[in-house]
Protein backbone atom coordinates (compact mmCIF):
# COMPACT_ATOMS: atom_id res chain seq x y z
CA UNK A 1 0.00 0.00 0.00
CA UNK A 2 1.13 3.47 -0.82
CA UNK A 3 2.53 5.00 2.19
CA UNK A 4 1.12 8.54 3.39
CA UNK A 5 2.72 11.78 2.54
CA UNK A 6 3.49 13.28 6.21
CA UNK A 7 3.81 17.39 7.49
CA UNK A 8 7.44 16.38 8.88
CA UNK A 9 9.61 17.87 6.19
CA UNK A 10 11.66 16.44 3.56
CA UNK A 11 13.54 13.27 3.91
CA UNK A 12 14.84 9.92 1.76
CA UNK A 13 14.73 6.74 2.15
CA UNK A 14 16.44 4.03 0.47
CA UNK A 15 17.25 0.49 0.85
CA UNK A 16 19.78 -1.87 -1.77
CA UNK A 17 20.46 -5.42 -1.21
CA UNK A 18 22.35 -8.68 -2.63
CA UNK A 19 22.64 -12.23 -1.90
CA UNK A 20 22.13 -15.92 -2.97
CA UNK A 21 20.64 -17.10 -6.44
CA UNK A 22 21.69 -13.80 -7.72
CA UNK A 23 19.21 -11.84 -5.84
CA UNK A 24 19.19 -7.91 -6.43
CA UNK A 25 16.45 -5.59 -4.66
CA UNK A 26 15.87 -2.09 -4.30
CA UNK A 27 13.93 0.53 -2.83
CA UNK A 28 13.54 4.27 -2.10
CA UNK A 29 10.96 6.68 -0.92
CA UNK A 30 10.33 10.47 -0.67
CA UNK A 31 8.72 12.56 1.13
CA UNK A 32 8.35 16.16 -0.13
CA UNK A 33 6.32 18.45 1.91
CA UNK A 34 5.80 21.20 -0.59
CA UNK A 35 3.88 23.54 1.73
CA UNK A 36 2.26 23.56 5.04
CA UNK A 37 -1.01 22.39 3.26
CA UNK A 38 0.41 20.10 0.17
CA UNK A 39 2.87 16.90 0.82
CA UNK A 40 3.97 14.44 -1.74
CA UNK A 41 5.32 10.65 -1.32
CA UNK A 42 6.61 8.55 -3.87
CA UNK A 43 8.03 4.97 -3.26
CA UNK A 44 9.70 2.60 -6.49
CA UNK A 45 10.97 -0.76 -5.66
CA UNK A 46 12.74 -3.24 -8.01
CA UNK A 47 13.59 -7.16 -7.49
CA UNK A 48 15.75 -9.54 -9.82
CA UNK A 49 16.55 -12.69 -8.81
CA UNK A 50 17.84 -16.06 -10.91
CA UNK A 51 15.06 -17.54 -8.50
CA UNK A 52 13.82 -16.85 -5.30
CA UNK A 53 13.11 -20.96 -5.12
CA UNK A 54 16.79 -21.80 -6.64
CA UNK A 55 15.14 -23.46 -8.94
CA UNK A 56 16.13 -24.23 -12.73
CA UNK A 57 15.02 -21.54 -15.91
CA UNK A 58 12.97 -19.52 -12.85
CA UNK A 59 13.96 -15.80 -13.81
CA UNK A 60 11.87 -13.48 -11.24
CA UNK A 61 11.39 -9.75 -11.63
CA UNK A 62 9.38 -7.40 -10.46
CA UNK A 63 8.75 -3.74 -9.58
CA UNK A 64 6.82 -0.99 -8.18
CA UNK A 65 6.23 2.58 -8.28
CA UNK A 66 3.46 4.16 -5.71
CA UNK A 67 3.07 7.93 -5.29
CA UNK A 68 0.58 10.21 -2.94
CA UNK A 69 -0.23 13.55 -2.59
CA UNK A 70 -1.93 15.01 0.25
CA UNK A 71 -3.79 18.34 0.82
CA UNK A 72 -5.12 19.59 4.21
CA UNK A 73 -5.94 22.91 3.79
CA UNK A 74 -7.51 23.07 7.30
CA UNK A 75 -7.68 21.24 10.28
CA UNK A 76 -11.15 19.73 9.11
CA UNK A 77 -10.08 18.96 5.49
CA UNK A 78 -7.81 16.48 4.19
CA UNK A 79 -7.48 14.83 0.35
CA UNK A 80 -5.77 12.14 -0.23
CA UNK A 81 -4.55 11.23 -4.02
CA UNK A 82 -2.58 8.01 -4.74
CA UNK A 83 -1.56 6.13 -7.31
CA UNK A 84 -0.10 2.43 -7.34
CA UNK A 85 1.10 0.23 -10.66
CA UNK A 86 2.86 -2.94 -10.10
CA UNK A 87 4.42 -5.47 -12.54
CA UNK A 88 5.85 -8.84 -11.96
CA UNK A 89 7.00 -11.64 -14.07
CA UNK A 90 8.44 -15.02 -13.52
CA UNK A 91 9.65 -17.61 -16.27
CA UNK A 92 8.60 -20.81 -16.48
CA UNK A 93 7.18 -20.79 -13.25
CA UNK A 94 7.84 -22.78 -10.32
CA UNK A 95 5.03 -25.81 -9.68
CA UNK A 96 6.88 -27.73 -6.54
CA UNK A 97 8.39 -30.92 -7.11
CA UNK A 98 6.69 -33.81 -7.90
CA UNK A 99 5.97 -37.17 -5.89
CA UNK A 100 7.96 -40.27 -6.85
CA UNK A 101 7.73 -43.32 -5.97
CA UNK A 102 10.48 -44.65 -3.09
CA UNK A 103 11.90 -47.50 -5.88
CA UNK A 104 12.58 -45.05 -8.37
CA UNK A 105 14.33 -42.16 -5.97
CA UNK A 106 18.08 -41.63 -6.09
CA UNK A 107 18.11 -39.54 -2.60
CA UNK A 108 14.84 -40.05 -1.17
CA UNK A 109 13.90 -36.99 1.19
CA UNK A 110 12.06 -37.41 4.69
CA UNK A 111 10.53 -34.57 4.05
CA UNK A 112 7.02 -36.16 3.12
CA UNK A 113 4.97 -39.39 4.24
CA UNK A 114 2.50 -40.94 2.37
CA UNK A 115 0.56 -44.04 2.46
CA UNK A 116 1.60 -45.33 -0.97
CA UNK A 117 5.27 -44.96 -0.05
CA UNK A 118 5.63 -41.67 -1.98
CA UNK A 119 8.63 -39.15 -1.67
CA UNK A 120 10.26 -36.24 -2.79
CA UNK A 121 13.84 -37.08 -4.32
CA UNK A 122 16.42 -34.17 -3.73
CA UNK A 123 17.86 -35.49 -6.91
CA UNK A 124 14.84 -33.15 -8.06
CA UNK A 125 15.34 -30.21 -5.93
CA UNK A 126 16.22 -27.75 -8.36
CA UNK A 127 14.41 -29.31 -11.74
CA UNK A 128 11.94 -27.44 -13.44
CA UNK A 129 9.32 -29.21 -15.65
CA UNK A 130 7.55 -25.79 -17.32
CA UNK A 131 8.13 -25.77 -20.86
CA UNK A 132 10.35 -22.47 -22.29
CA UNK A 133 8.16 -19.81 -22.71
CA UNK A 134 6.02 -20.78 -19.76
CA UNK A 135 5.70 -17.70 -17.46
CA UNK A 136 3.30 -16.05 -15.14
CA UNK A 137 2.95 -12.49 -14.54
CA UNK A 138 0.70 -9.58 -13.60
CA UNK A 139 0.62 -5.99 -14.54
CA UNK A 140 -1.70 -3.90 -12.21
CA UNK A 141 -2.52 -0.53 -11.25
CA UNK A 142 -4.66 1.34 -8.81
CA UNK A 143 -6.21 4.29 -8.46
CA UNK A 144 -7.76 5.48 -4.64
CA UNK A 145 -8.70 8.86 -3.03
CA UNK A 146 -9.81 9.60 0.43
CA UNK A 147 -11.56 12.47 1.35
CA UNK A 148 -12.43 13.64 5.30
CA UNK A 149 -14.48 16.19 6.31
CA UNK A 150 -15.05 17.28 10.10
CA UNK A 151 -18.55 18.73 9.71
CA UNK A 152 -18.28 20.25 13.55
CA UNK A 153 -20.43 19.00 16.72
CA UNK A 154 -18.82 15.62 16.55
CA UNK A 155 -19.58 14.70 13.09
CA UNK A 156 -17.18 13.52 10.04
CA UNK A 157 -17.52 12.46 6.67
CA UNK A 158 -14.99 9.90 4.69
CA UNK A 159 -15.18 9.44 1.25
CA UNK A 160 -13.26 6.71 -0.39
CA UNK A 161 -12.83 6.05 -3.89
CA UNK A 162 -11.08 2.76 -5.93
CA UNK A 163 -10.18 1.93 -9.71
CA UNK A 164 -8.46 -0.88 -10.32
CA UNK A 165 -7.28 -2.66 -13.31
CA UNK A 166 -5.28 -5.69 -13.68
CA UNK A 167 -3.71 -8.05 -16.50
CA UNK A 168 -2.80 -11.60 -15.49
CA UNK A 169 -0.93 -14.76 -17.44
CA UNK A 170 -0.48 -18.02 -15.92
CA UNK A 171 1.32 -20.05 -18.81
CA UNK A 172 2.31 -23.03 -16.54
CA UNK A 173 2.25 -27.04 -15.74
CA UNK A 174 -1.08 -27.58 -14.55
CA UNK A 175 -1.07 -31.37 -13.09
CA UNK A 176 1.87 -33.44 -13.11
CA UNK A 177 2.00 -37.26 -13.05
CA UNK A 178 5.04 -39.66 -12.07
CA UNK A 179 5.00 -42.42 -14.93
CA UNK A 180 6.88 -46.04 -14.38
CA UNK A 181 10.00 -46.77 -16.28
CA UNK A 182 9.28 -47.98 -19.96
CA UNK A 183 11.59 -48.37 -23.01
CA UNK A 184 11.71 -45.04 -23.35
CA UNK A 185 12.29 -43.41 -20.00
CA UNK A 186 14.47 -46.32 -18.06
CA UNK A 187 14.16 -43.66 -14.70
CA UNK A 188 10.87 -42.92 -15.15
CA UNK A 189 8.74 -40.14 -16.92
CA UNK A 190 6.67 -37.24 -15.79
CA UNK A 191 3.68 -36.88 -17.81
CA UNK A 192 2.78 -32.93 -18.27
CA UNK A 193 -0.67 -31.33 -18.29
CA UNK A 194 -0.13 -27.58 -19.30
CA UNK A 195 -2.46 -24.48 -18.51
CA UNK A 196 -3.16 -21.16 -20.11
CA UNK A 197 -4.82 -19.25 -17.89
CA UNK A 198 -5.45 -15.21 -18.73
CA UNK A 199 -7.53 -12.81 -16.22
CA UNK A 200 -8.71 -9.31 -17.93
CA UNK A 201 -9.68 -7.44 -14.37
CA UNK A 202 -11.12 -4.48 -13.19
CA UNK A 203 -12.75 -3.08 -10.26
CA UNK A 204 -14.18 0.21 -8.86
CA UNK A 205 -15.51 1.10 -5.34
CA UNK A 206 -17.29 3.90 -3.94
CA UNK A 207 -17.68 4.36 -0.27
CA UNK A 208 -19.12 7.02 2.27
CA UNK A 209 -19.45 6.53 5.82
CA UNK A 210 -20.61 9.60 8.36
CA UNK A 211 -19.47 9.42 12.00
CA UNK A 212 -20.01 11.10 15.21
CA UNK A 213 -18.33 11.49 18.27
CA UNK A 214 -20.44 12.34 20.85
CA UNK A 215 -22.63 11.01 24.40
CA UNK A 216 -25.74 9.50 24.84
CA UNK A 217 -27.02 9.68 28.08
CA UNK A 218 -23.89 10.93 29.74
CA UNK A 219 -22.08 8.05 28.07
CA UNK A 220 -19.05 8.21 25.24
CA UNK A 221 -20.37 6.91 21.84
CA UNK A 222 -18.95 6.92 18.67
CA UNK A 223 -20.85 5.28 15.27
CA UNK A 224 -21.09 5.14 11.81
CA UNK A 225 -23.02 4.47 8.98
CA UNK A 226 -22.42 4.22 5.70
CA UNK A 227 -23.28 2.65 2.05
CA UNK A 228 -20.98 1.38 -0.74
CA UNK A 229 -21.42 0.35 -4.17
CA UNK A 230 -18.37 -1.82 -6.21
CA UNK A 231 -18.24 -2.73 -9.64
CA UNK A 232 -16.19 -5.90 -10.84
CA UNK A 233 -15.49 -7.33 -14.69
CA UNK A 234 -13.63 -9.96 -15.08
CA UNK A 235 -12.87 -12.09 -18.15
CA UNK A 236 -10.87 -15.21 -18.16
CA UNK A 237 -9.67 -17.81 -20.47
CA UNK A 238 -8.76 -21.00 -19.11
CA UNK A 239 -7.30 -23.42 -21.49
CA UNK A 240 -6.11 -27.03 -20.50
CA UNK A 241 -4.23 -29.60 -22.71
CA UNK A 242 -4.58 -33.54 -22.80
CA UNK A 243 -1.71 -35.36 -21.05
CA UNK A 244 -1.04 -37.26 -24.35
CA UNK A 245 0.09 -34.34 -26.52
CA UNK A 246 2.58 -32.72 -24.08
CA UNK A 247 5.93 -35.15 -24.38
CA UNK A 248 6.95 -36.68 -21.00
CA UNK A 249 10.24 -36.13 -19.48
CA UNK A 250 13.03 -37.36 -17.29
CA UNK A 251 12.53 -36.84 -13.61
CA UNK A 252 16.36 -35.90 -13.32
CA UNK A 253 16.95 -34.57 -16.84
CA UNK A 254 14.44 -33.50 -18.07
CA UNK A 255 14.28 -31.41 -21.60
CA UNK A 256 11.36 -29.15 -20.80
CA UNK A 257 10.79 -28.19 -24.82
CA UNK A 258 8.93 -25.20 -25.65
CA UNK A 259 5.52 -24.22 -24.68
CA UNK A 260 3.39 -24.91 -27.27
CA UNK A 261 1.50 -21.66 -28.70
CA UNK A 262 -0.98 -23.54 -30.72
CA UNK A 263 -4.15 -23.52 -29.72
CA UNK A 264 -5.59 -26.78 -31.02
CA UNK A 265 -3.30 -28.69 -28.36
CA UNK A 266 -5.38 -27.43 -25.64
CA UNK A 267 -8.54 -29.77 -26.07
CA UNK A 268 -8.87 -30.93 -22.49
CA UNK A 269 -11.16 -27.89 -21.81
CA UNK A 270 -10.80 -24.22 -23.45
CA UNK A 271 -13.31 -21.89 -21.84
CA UNK A 272 -13.50 -18.07 -21.51
CA UNK A 273 -15.78 -17.12 -18.12
CA UNK A 274 -17.13 -13.47 -18.22
CA UNK A 275 -18.32 -12.30 -14.84
CA UNK A 276 -19.48 -9.05 -13.60
CA UNK A 277 -20.59 -8.52 -10.16
CA UNK A 278 -22.14 -5.77 -8.79
CA UNK A 279 -22.82 -5.16 -4.67
CA UNK A 280 -24.41 -2.79 -2.89
CA UNK A 281 -23.83 -2.28 0.57
CA UNK A 282 -25.34 -0.29 3.81
CA UNK A 283 -23.48 -0.57 6.85
CA UNK A 284 -23.43 0.58 10.95
CA UNK A 285 -20.91 0.44 13.43
CA UNK A 286 -21.36 1.66 17.10
CA UNK A 287 -18.71 1.52 20.22
CA UNK A 288 -20.40 2.75 23.27
CA UNK A 289 -18.36 2.91 27.01
CA UNK A 290 -20.37 1.73 29.50
CA UNK A 291 -18.04 2.71 32.28
CA UNK A 292 -14.65 3.75 31.98
CA UNK A 293 -13.30 0.58 31.99
CA UNK A 294 -16.16 -1.49 29.99
CA UNK A 295 -16.51 -1.19 25.71
CA UNK A 296 -19.35 -2.58 24.22
CA UNK A 297 -18.98 -2.33 20.79
CA UNK A 298 -20.89 -3.59 17.49
CA UNK A 299 -21.87 -3.38 13.55
CA UNK A 300 -23.95 -4.70 11.03
CA UNK A 301 -23.94 -4.95 7.13
CA UNK A 302 -26.66 -5.75 4.47
CA UNK A 303 -25.37 -6.99 0.94
CA UNK A 304 -27.19 -6.87 -2.45
CA UNK A 305 -24.67 -8.63 -4.78
CA UNK A 306 -25.92 -9.82 -8.27
CA UNK A 307 -23.79 -11.49 -10.70
CA UNK A 308 -23.44 -12.63 -14.37
CA UNK A 309 -21.65 -15.44 -15.41
CA UNK A 310 -21.17 -16.79 -18.86
CA UNK A 311 -19.26 -19.48 -20.10
CA UNK A 312 -18.08 -19.72 -24.02
CA UNK A 313 -17.00 -23.30 -24.49
CA UNK A 314 -14.15 -23.44 -28.07
CA UNK A 315 -14.34 -26.81 -27.70
CA UNK A 316 -17.69 -26.74 -29.57
CA UNK A 317 -18.46 -25.26 -33.11
CA UNK A 318 -20.64 -23.23 -32.92
CA UNK A 319 -19.17 -22.22 -29.34
CA UNK A 320 -22.00 -22.45 -27.00
CA UNK A 321 -22.77 -19.73 -24.06
CA UNK A 322 -24.31 -20.57 -20.60
CA UNK A 323 -25.53 -17.85 -18.23
CA UNK A 324 -26.08 -17.39 -14.65
CA UNK A 325 -27.39 -14.28 -12.87
CA UNK A 326 -27.43 -15.68 -9.11
CA UNK A 327 -28.21 -12.67 -6.59
CA UNK A 328 -27.33 -12.80 -2.96
CA UNK A 329 -28.76 -10.65 -0.35
CA UNK A 330 -26.71 -11.58 2.89
CA UNK A 331 -26.64 -9.76 6.06
CA UNK A 332 -23.34 -10.19 8.35
CA UNK A 333 -22.81 -8.58 11.95
CA UNK A 334 -20.93 -8.80 15.30
CA UNK A 335 -21.07 -7.57 18.52
CA UNK A 336 -18.16 -7.35 20.81
CA UNK A 337 -17.08 -6.07 24.52
CA UNK A 338 -13.58 -5.56 25.84
CA UNK A 339 -12.34 -4.52 29.94
CA UNK A 340 -9.41 -2.56 31.21
CA UNK A 341 -8.96 -4.78 34.17
CA UNK A 342 -6.02 -2.28 35.61
CA UNK A 343 -3.80 0.16 33.64
CA UNK A 344 -1.68 -2.03 30.98
CA UNK A 345 -4.16 -4.94 31.08
CA UNK A 346 -7.30 -5.36 28.91
CA UNK A 347 -9.65 -8.15 28.09
CA UNK A 348 -12.24 -8.73 24.75
CA UNK A 349 -14.22 -10.81 23.54
CA UNK A 350 -16.17 -10.66 20.29
CA UNK A 351 -18.86 -12.65 18.22
CA UNK A 352 -19.02 -12.67 14.47
CA UNK A 353 -21.37 -14.19 11.59
CA UNK A 354 -20.12 -14.55 8.13
CA UNK A 355 -20.57 -15.45 4.40
CA UNK A 356 -19.10 -16.25 1.56
CA UNK A 357 -19.94 -18.68 -1.66
CA UNK A 358 -19.51 -22.17 -2.10
CA UNK A 359 -15.88 -21.04 -4.27
CA UNK A 360 -14.06 -17.94 -5.82
CA UNK A 361 -17.41 -16.08 -6.89
CA UNK A 362 -15.52 -14.65 -10.01
CA UNK A 363 -14.41 -17.90 -11.11
CA UNK A 364 -17.05 -19.93 -9.84
CA UNK A 365 -18.19 -22.93 -11.54
CA UNK A 366 -21.78 -22.25 -13.72
CA UNK A 367 -22.74 -25.69 -11.72
CA UNK A 368 -21.94 -24.24 -8.06
CA UNK A 369 -23.87 -20.81 -8.59
CA UNK A 370 -27.30 -22.83 -8.12
CA UNK A 371 -26.22 -22.87 -4.38
CA UNK A 372 -26.40 -20.55 -1.63
CA UNK A 373 -24.00 -18.79 0.43
CA UNK A 374 -22.10 -20.53 3.07
CA UNK A 375 -22.94 -18.82 6.53
CA UNK A 376 -20.23 -19.14 9.29
CA UNK A 377 -19.59 -17.54 12.91
CA UNK A 378 -16.86 -17.25 14.86
CA UNK A 379 -16.06 -16.35 18.24
CA UNK A 380 -12.83 -15.25 20.62
CA UNK A 381 -11.71 -14.13 23.81
CA UNK A 382 -8.62 -13.05 24.75
CA UNK A 383 -6.36 -9.92 26.31
CA UNK A 384 -3.65 -7.58 25.75
CA UNK A 385 -1.09 -6.57 28.44
CA UNK A 386 1.35 -3.98 28.95
CA UNK A 387 4.08 -3.98 31.77
CA UNK A 388 7.11 -2.89 33.32
CA UNK A 389 6.86 0.80 31.92
CA UNK A 390 5.60 -0.82 28.41
CA UNK A 391 8.76 -2.55 28.10
CA UNK A 392 7.06 -6.25 28.19
CA UNK A 393 3.90 -6.69 25.73
CA UNK A 394 2.21 -10.06 25.70
CA UNK A 395 -1.24 -10.65 23.51
CA UNK A 396 -2.85 -14.20 24.04
CA UNK A 397 -6.09 -15.22 22.49
CA UNK A 398 -8.62 -18.50 22.27
CA UNK A 399 -11.36 -18.74 19.17
CA UNK A 400 -13.70 -20.92 17.19
CA UNK A 401 -14.60 -20.33 13.57
CA UNK A 402 -17.29 -22.64 11.57
CA UNK A 403 -18.49 -22.75 8.33
CA UNK A 404 -21.62 -24.12 7.29
CA UNK A 405 -23.16 -25.23 3.99
CA UNK A 406 -20.21 -26.28 2.43
CA UNK A 407 -20.53 -28.79 -1.02
CA UNK A 408 -20.10 -32.09 -0.41
CA UNK A 409 -22.54 -34.82 -1.82
CA UNK A 410 -25.43 -36.54 -0.92
CA UNK A 411 -25.38 -38.97 1.87
CA UNK A 412 -28.08 -41.19 0.15
CA UNK A 413 -27.16 -40.80 -3.52
CA UNK A 414 -22.95 -39.55 -3.76
CA UNK A 415 -23.53 -38.75 -7.13
CA UNK A 416 -25.32 -35.59 -6.11
CA UNK A 417 -23.32 -32.99 -4.86
CA UNK A 418 -25.49 -30.92 -2.19
CA UNK A 419 -25.03 -28.24 0.56
CA UNK A 420 -24.52 -29.46 4.02
CA UNK A 421 -21.21 -29.66 4.68
CA UNK A 422 -19.31 -28.60 7.61
CA UNK A 423 -15.62 -27.12 8.25
CA UNK A 424 -14.65 -25.66 11.63
CA UNK A 425 -11.09 -24.55 13.34
CA UNK A 426 -10.53 -24.02 16.92
CA UNK A 427 -7.08 -22.57 18.95
CA UNK A 428 -5.22 -20.47 20.68
CA UNK A 429 -2.32 -17.68 19.80
CA UNK A 430 0.02 -16.20 22.55
CA UNK A 431 2.64 -13.86 21.81
CA UNK A 432 5.32 -11.80 23.96
CA UNK A 433 7.59 -9.21 23.51
CA UNK A 434 10.07 -8.33 26.14
CA UNK A 435 12.69 -5.39 26.44
CA UNK A 436 15.12 -6.84 29.04
CA UNK A 437 17.37 -4.00 28.68
CA UNK A 438 18.65 -0.99 26.62
CA UNK A 439 20.52 -3.62 24.63
CA UNK A 440 18.41 -6.80 24.65
CA UNK A 441 15.47 -8.13 23.54
CA UNK A 442 13.21 -10.62 23.06
CA UNK A 443 10.48 -11.91 21.54
CA UNK A 444 7.99 -15.37 20.60
CA UNK A 445 5.21 -16.64 19.43
CA UNK A 446 2.82 -19.78 19.54
CA UNK A 447 -0.50 -20.43 17.84
CA UNK A 448 -2.50 -24.03 17.70
CA UNK A 449 -5.37 -24.57 15.89
CA UNK A 450 -7.44 -27.71 15.81
CA UNK A 451 -9.00 -27.30 12.11
CA UNK A 452 -11.14 -30.29 10.51
CA UNK A 453 -14.20 -31.29 8.64
CA UNK A 454 -16.87 -31.73 10.59
CA UNK A 455 -19.17 -33.01 7.79
CA UNK A 456 -17.81 -33.78 4.16
CA UNK A 457 -18.40 -36.59 2.04
CA UNK A 458 -16.40 -36.70 -1.23
CA UNK A 459 -17.27 -38.56 -4.53
CA UNK A 460 -18.07 -42.53 -4.06
CA UNK A 461 -19.30 -41.97 -0.80
CA UNK A 462 -15.96 -41.52 0.65
CA UNK A 463 -16.61 -40.00 4.63
CA UNK A 464 -14.08 -37.52 4.83
CA UNK A 465 -15.13 -36.02 8.21
CA UNK A 466 -12.98 -35.34 11.23
CA UNK A 467 -9.82 -34.93 8.52
CA UNK A 468 -7.77 -31.63 8.75
CA UNK A 469 -8.25 -29.74 5.30
CA UNK A 470 -5.38 -29.22 2.72
CA UNK A 471 -2.25 -26.68 3.35
CA UNK A 472 -3.56 -26.00 7.51
CA UNK A 473 -0.34 -26.85 10.25
CA UNK A 474 -1.34 -27.40 13.33
CA UNK A 475 1.19 -25.48 15.28
CA UNK A 476 3.46 -22.58 14.83
CA UNK A 477 6.28 -20.77 16.71
CA UNK A 478 8.72 -18.51 16.12
CA UNK A 479 11.28 -17.19 18.84
CA UNK A 480 13.70 -13.84 18.18
CA UNK A 481 16.39 -12.24 20.14
CA UNK A 482 18.17 -9.09 19.66
CA UNK A 483 21.27 -8.00 21.22
CA UNK A 484 23.26 -4.63 21.05
CA UNK A 485 26.96 -5.03 21.93
CA UNK A 486 28.28 -2.60 24.78
CA UNK A 487 30.01 0.76 23.55
CA UNK A 488 29.67 -1.18 19.73
CA UNK A 489 26.98 0.06 17.14
CA UNK A 490 26.38 -3.57 16.05
CA UNK A 491 23.47 -5.32 17.08
CA UNK A 492 22.87 -9.40 16.68
CA UNK A 493 19.70 -10.94 15.81
CA UNK A 494 19.01 -14.62 15.42
CA UNK A 495 15.65 -16.04 14.66
CA UNK A 496 14.01 -19.74 15.03
CA UNK A 497 10.83 -20.78 13.68
CA UNK A 498 8.77 -24.43 13.79
CA UNK A 499 5.67 -25.18 11.22
CA UNK A 500 4.15 -28.55 12.22
CA UNK A 501 2.89 -31.06 9.13
CA UNK A 502 0.15 -30.30 7.02
CA UNK A 503 -1.79 -32.85 4.77
CA UNK A 504 -2.01 -32.06 0.64
CA UNK A 505 -5.02 -33.95 0.29
CA UNK A 506 -8.65 -34.37 2.05
CA UNK A 507 -7.86 -37.66 2.45
CA UNK A 508 -4.85 -37.34 4.56
CA UNK A 509 -2.84 -39.64 2.91
CA UNK A 510 0.35 -37.10 2.03
CA UNK A 511 1.67 -35.68 5.01
CA UNK A 512 4.18 -33.29 4.71
CA UNK A 513 6.16 -33.12 7.77
CA UNK A 514 6.92 -30.34 10.03
CA UNK A 515 10.42 -28.21 9.92
CA UNK A 516 12.22 -26.30 12.31
CA UNK A 517 14.65 -23.29 10.61
CA UNK A 518 16.89 -20.95 11.71
CA UNK A 519 18.02 -17.51 10.60
CA UNK A 520 20.54 -14.88 11.90
CA UNK A 521 21.43 -11.08 11.01
CA UNK A 522 24.21 -8.69 12.06
CA UNK A 523 23.23 -4.98 11.24
CA UNK A 524 25.89 -2.03 11.86
CA UNK A 525 24.98 1.02 12.71
CA UNK A 526 27.58 3.26 10.91
CA UNK A 527 25.61 5.97 11.97
CA UNK A 528 22.25 8.10 12.06
CA UNK A 529 21.18 7.58 8.45
CA UNK A 530 23.41 4.88 7.17
CA UNK A 531 23.44 1.00 8.47
CA UNK A 532 25.13 -1.85 6.85
CA UNK A 533 23.29 -5.66 7.87
CA UNK A 534 24.36 -9.21 6.79
CA UNK A 535 21.40 -12.08 7.24
CA UNK A 536 21.68 -15.76 7.10
CA UNK A 537 18.36 -17.75 6.11
CA UNK A 538 17.82 -21.28 6.68
CA UNK A 539 21.27 -21.98 8.23
CA UNK A 540 20.89 -25.48 8.82
CA UNK A 541 19.83 -25.72 4.81
CA UNK A 542 16.44 -27.47 6.14
CA UNK A 543 14.77 -29.60 3.28
CA UNK A 544 10.74 -29.02 4.07
CA UNK A 545 7.57 -28.46 1.83
CA UNK A 546 5.93 -25.09 2.15
CA UNK A 547 2.80 -26.14 1.01
CA UNK A 548 0.87 -28.19 -2.12
CA UNK A 549 0.37 -26.78 -5.28
CA UNK A 550 -2.18 -27.74 -8.13
CA UNK A 551 -1.98 -31.32 -7.14
CA UNK A 552 -1.91 -33.28 -4.04
CA UNK A 553 1.43 -34.50 -5.56
CA UNK A 554 2.85 -31.17 -5.77
CA UNK A 555 5.31 -30.12 -3.11
CA UNK A 556 6.72 -26.40 -2.96
CA UNK A 557 10.17 -26.62 -1.87
CA UNK A 558 11.51 -23.93 0.84
CA UNK A 559 14.10 -21.89 -0.61
CA UNK A 560 17.97 -23.57 0.62
CA UNK A 561 19.96 -21.55 3.04
CA UNK A 562 21.13 -17.82 1.47
CA UNK A 563 22.75 -14.79 2.68
CA UNK A 564 21.96 -11.68 2.03
CA UNK A 565 24.06 -8.15 2.62
CA UNK A 566 22.00 -4.72 2.51
CA UNK A 567 22.73 -1.19 3.05
CA UNK A 568 19.68 0.96 4.45
CA UNK A 569 19.96 4.80 4.66
CA UNK A 570 17.75 7.61 5.64
CA UNK A 571 18.15 10.88 5.11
Amino acid sequence: MTRKPAFDGNHLDALLSYGSFDTLSAGGGVNYQLSDTLALRADASYLHSDSLYDVDNNETRSSGLTASLLFQPTADLSVLLAVDHYSDLSDSAYQGAVLIPLAFARDPARAVSTANGMVIDKVTRRRNYTPHGGYSGADDTTLRSRIDLKLGAGWSLGTDLLWYTADRAFVNNGTRTFIAPSLGFPNGSIQRVLTRFYHDHAFWNVRMALANEGRIAGLRNRFTIGAEYNHTDLSSLRETSTGTLVPQVDPFDPAVGTFPMDGTQYRASNVNFDSRLRTASIFGENALNLTGKLLLVGGIRYDHMDLDRASTDYLITPNPVTRANPRYDPISWRVGSSYAVMPGLTLYGQYTTAVSPVSSILLMPLANTRFKLTKGFSYEAGFKLLAFDKRLTATGAAYRIVQDDIITRDPNDPTLTVQGGRQSSQGVELSLDAAISDTLSLGGSVSYADARYDELIEAGGIDRSGNRPVNVPSTTAAANVAYTLPGVPVTLSGFVRHVSGFYTDTANTILVKGRTTFDAAVSWKIDDQVILALRGRNLTDAFYGEYSGYGSNDIYVGAPRSVEVSLATHF
